[in-house]
């Protein structure tokens, strides 16, 4: 018999290129509110819709904030 599996642990700040997240989890990690998530998907971040639930992938978040980094000059 074996065990069921752990879910994974929510580690603040810490997206995964290869992880999908619901955008409930994605806010948690992120430490966003409501609006910083709307601002987000107005700037132009990915979401992909199933059923009545919205998802993001962790490189279309990480892609996200690449963008934003050349937008704002970026830090070496």
């Amino acid at each position: 018999m074996t065990t069921p599996a752990k879910p994974a642990e929510r580690v603040p700040c810490v997206v995964r290129d290869g992880e999908l997240y619901s955008l409930q989890e994605l806010r948690l990690r992120l430490q966003w509110q409501e609006h910083a998530m709307r601002q987000a998907r107005v700037a132009g971040l990915k979401t992909i819709l199933f059923g009545s639930k919205k998802y993001c992938l962790g490189s279309d978040v990480l892609e996200f904030f690449e963008r934003l980094k050349t937008k704002q000059g970026g830090t070496p």
